[in-house]
């Protein structure tokens, strides 16, 4: 698309929209990221295991979330 002109200042909006999704997609992977770590935490804290009914990450966001 090129530079285009947007309230009288030239700006490359194909640059901005690929800085934008760039930061976007690591903002998702750092939170993704902390989530594994908390239920990582808690599965060790609490020595968690899997059951019929629940996986190891099921039972963890139930105690993170406070549906013990």
């Amino acid at each position: 698309m090129g530079m285009t002109m947007v309230h009288g200042i030239m700006r490359d909006l194909d640059a901005e929209r690929k800085s934008y999704e760039f930061r976007s997609k690591q903002v998702r992977l750092a939170a993704e990221s902390l989530r594994l770590g908390e239920i990582d935490r808690v599965c060790g804290r609490y020595e968690l295991e899997s059951d019929e009914f629940y996986t190891l990450e099921q039972k963890a966001e139930r105690y993170i979330t406070g549906r013990r």
